[in-house]
Order: structure tokens, then C-alpha cells, then sequence
């Protein structure tokens, strides 16, 4: 699916708060200049994406943002023509400059009809309220918009398409729950101690680069995710005209083709956690995201703190580090349970380990002298295995390599070789995994 198709299926199932709440930000931001200017200070009931509004909120309605002159009513009725009417004549006998009606709807060449008369909906509008302009914003124009990377946290916000460089609060919160690697046992109001501890000592400083660490890291992911939540709950009032963004860690690790600064909105003060930082070779493009009201903060393992500050240090001398680390975090007692879920992870990996070993020395007695340079046998094994690069690479250093077998030095020789051969006759006849595949 493009991004395009992704924009418009998103607009489809989007609900009437979230898509007034969208138009707000767009306005806001300037994204309609014809409209409202870059900035303008328009009045929202909060540029807090994450805030729920209630009607008691204004005296207007929801659907009313208002500005000089300016009346803007949302809609995501299907019938987007009847909704057009009903508005019209509800700011009839009103002082308007511009109208501006916006519908997630496809509005076309954005024709109504009246008495049976095909009419021109912006021309019509303009007639009916005696306003300067109007305007109809439809699918169309919003689908423009949020392809522009000046809106891409808009479109993250508020339709949930998570296709550029980095996630929200929920979507990294999301991605912890579900990953069996990030996997916390900390209970939760140990963890919110921690994230109360981190609301205190993490303040938005454009000017500053943070360096945060812990050696117990999965807790410190977990102490982010609730600081985070609580930041932009419903019942929060400090996170006003800001945002929080998470580089979407593991999948965008290298490769910033396309990736553009002007993800991060020049007037939206953002924090922006790149996590992983130990495990990132090229750190320092990050870099390009900061800039003013930005605040880089780089979460890695204590360990590796110092090749961390070195990679950010290297970039130049105008790159100032504070490290920030939460000491009760590390220093917390580890119970008896948490000790025994670790001891039967550590357990499942060696024996899955020593499972593929004994699949792959099999494999290679079979087909020895076998050259593992040869990129297509390498990428049958794997397939077979249904491993990785990096694990196919472990299980390799594991093999004992003779360089004296053959005149080409290439061979592996195995351990166990008569052990390798009755696996693989146990393996070929348990049919387990398809050895004819490698052999094609």
C-alpha cells in the first residue's frame, strides 16, 4: 500500500473529534496559507494531540475555530453535501470573512446541487453568507498536506501511520509490550516511581544533547514509556504545544535516504529519544534533527556510555552532552522470581543455540568441502534453518576450522563428524527439515 493509499484509508475511518483536532493542527501550522498564515495564533482548545476536549470546553461548537473572521466546520459525514447545507445555514446572518468546511470526504470538482441547479459548493458558499472567500478542504487536499514531511507528525498523531522516521508515545509503547526481547518484570509502580524521578530531571533544553543510561536498560525503555503516557494523557496540561518522538528502533537503525529534518516542526518543542544508541554505528545524523525547539536524548546501556559521548563528541565542538542517569534504577533489589524467569530465558537460548549447531555441522558434513562464500549456499542454509545473517554467522564461529584439510583452506572440518552424519540420517528421515532444498 503507498503512503497515498495509506492517508486516504486512514481518512475514511477517522472520527470527528480526531479529524477536528487534525484540521486544528493543520491550520495552526500553516499548512493552509491561503487560509490562516504560517503560525497564526489561532484559537484551538489546545495543541495537545493526545488531550480530549469536551463540549464543555467552549461555548461554540467543537467543530468551531475561529479567527478574525474565520468559521471552520468539520465533518466526517458520508453525505458530505447534506452536512455542507446543514452548516450553511447555521452561520447564516453571521459576520464571516472566510468560511472553511472540511470533510475527510472525496469531494470532487466539489459540486452541489440546489434546486436542481449543479453549482460550484466554495461560489455557492461565498453568495449564501455574503463572506470575502470560502473554501471546501476535502480528501484530496488533505492526502497533499500529509505527504508533506513538515506534517508527518500530524499524520502519526492523529491517523496512526507510522511510515516516517519515527514512532508517537503509543506506538512505541506498543512496540515494547509486544516484543518479547524488551519484555519487562519490573511492576508497574515500581516503574512509576522511576518515570516520576525522570519527570524531574528530563526538562525540554533545545540547547542541550542528553545522554541517558542505565545499566538495567529494559527498565529505564519501560520508565520512558510511562513518563511518556503521562505526559500526553488526557488528564495532563504540561505537554501544550509540544510532542514527543521516537526513532522507530529496530527497523530504522541506518539509512536516512529520504529522511528529511523537516520531520521535526520548527514550532513544536520536541524531545526526541533515540534509543538503541550503543547499537547505532552512524550517530551522528541524528544530529540534523537538532535544532530549535528540539532536544536530542540518547538512551543506551551505562556501559557503553563512553563510546556514545565519544561517537556525539567526534561531530564538533559545539555538540554540548549532559548525561542523565536514574541511579534508583540500578540499584534496586532483584527478587527471586525475576532471577528465575532470567535463569529459563538464558536456558531457551543455549538450547536452541546448541539445536541449530547440531543442524548446521549436519548440513555441512553432507555437502563438505563447502564453501561458505558463495553467497546463494549460504542463503539456501538459512533459509532452511530459517535463520538470520547474524545467527548463521555465531553458528559459524562456532565450527572448528582447519586450514591444512584441502588445498583450498576452506573446509570446515567438524567436531563430531560421525556425530554430524548420524544427525543428519536422523534429520533426512524424521524429515524435520527439507534437505532436498539445499541440493536444487
Amino acid at each position: 500500500m503507498t503512503p497515498e493509499e495509506q492517508i486516504v484509508q486512514a481518512l475514511k475511518t477517522i472520527d470527528q473529534y480526531s479529524c477536528e483536532s487534525m484540521i486544528d493542527n493543520l491550520l495552526h501550522q500553516g499548512a493552509f496559507p491561503e487560509i490562516i498564515a504560517d503560525h497564526a495564533s489561532v484559537e484551538v482548545f489546545g495543541i495537545n494531540i493526545e488531550k480530549r476536549r469536551t463540549i464543555k470546553s467552549s461555548p461554540r461548537a467543537d467543530a468551531e475555530l475561529t479567527l478574525k473572521g474565520i468559521v471552520v466546520e468539520s465533518s466526517v459525514q458520508e453525505d458530505w453535501r447534506s452536512k455542507f447545507s446543514e452548516v450553511l445555514a447555521k452561520n447564516k446572518r453571521r459576520r464571516i470573512k472566510k468560511f472553511v468546511f472540511c470533510t475527510n470526504q472525496d469531494v470532487g470538482q466539489k459540486q452541489i446541487k440546489v434546486k436542481g441547479e449543479s453549482l460550484n459548493a466554495e461560489e455557492y458558499c461565498c453568495n449564501t453568507l455574503e463572506c470575502e472567500n470560502s473554501f471546501v478542504i476535502g480528501q484530496r487536499d488533505l492526502v497533499l498536506r500529509l505527504q508533506d514531511p513538515r506534517y508527518f507528525y500530524i499524520r502519526r498523531n492523529f491517523l496512526h501511520i507510522p511510515d516516517d522516521f519515527f514512532y508517537s508515545v503509543s506506538d512505541y509503547r506498543y512496540l515494547l509490550k509486544t516484543n518479547d526481547s524488551f519484555t519487562c518484570e519490573v511492576k508497574e509502580p515500581e516503574i512509576e516511581i522511576y518515570s516520576n524521578i525522570l519527570a524531574n530531571a528530563l526538562l525540554l533544553d533545545p540547547n542541550r544533547v542528553v545522554l541517558l543510561h542505565n545499566d538495567d536498560y529494559i527498565t529505564l525503555l519501560h520508565t520512558i514509556s510511562m513518563w511518556g503516557s503521562k505526559l500526553t494523557g488526557n488528564d495532563s496540561q504540561k505537554l501544550i504545544n509540544s510532542d514527543l518522538c521516537f526513532i522507530r528502533w529496530p527497523h530504522n537503525v541506518v539509512g536516512f535516504v529520504n529522511v528529511s529534518a523537516t520531520e521535526i516542526n520548527d514550532y513544536i518543542q520536541t524531545i526526541i529519544f533515540i534509543w538503541g544508541a550503543h547499537e547505532i554505528s552512524n550517530l551522528s545524523e541524528f544530529l540534523m534533527f537538532n535544532k530549535r525547539n528540539a532536544m536530542l536524548v540518547f538512551v543506551c546501556k551505562s556501559a557503553f556510555k563512553e563510546k556514545v559521548r565519544e561517537k556525539l563528541e567526534a561531530f564538533g565542538t559545539r555538540i554540548s552532552v549532559f548525561e542523565l542517569h536514574i541511579p534508583e534504577i540500578d540499584e534496586r533489589k532483584i527478587t527471586a522470581d525475576e532471577q528465575e524467569i532470567h535463569r529459563r530465558k538464558i536456558a531457551a537460548i543455549v538450547e536452541n543455540l546448541t539445536d541449530l549447531l547440531l543442524k548446521y555441522e549436519a548440513l555441512i558434513y553432507f555437502y563438505s568441502p563447502l564453501y561458505l562464500e558463495d553467497r546463494e549456499t549460504e542463503k539456501k542454509i538459512r533459509n532452511i534453518l530459517n535463520i538470520d545473517q547474524t545467527q548463521a554467522s555465531q553458528l559459524n564461529n562456532l565450527l572448528l576450522k582447519n586450514d591444512l584439510a584441502s588445498i583450498t583452506g576452506r573446509i570446515l572440518w567438524l567436531k563430531q563428524p560421525i556425530v554430524a552424519k548420524d544427525l543428519l540420517n536422523n534429520y533426512i528421515d524424521e524429515n524435520v527439515f527439507p534437505i532436498n532444498d539445499l541440493m536444487a
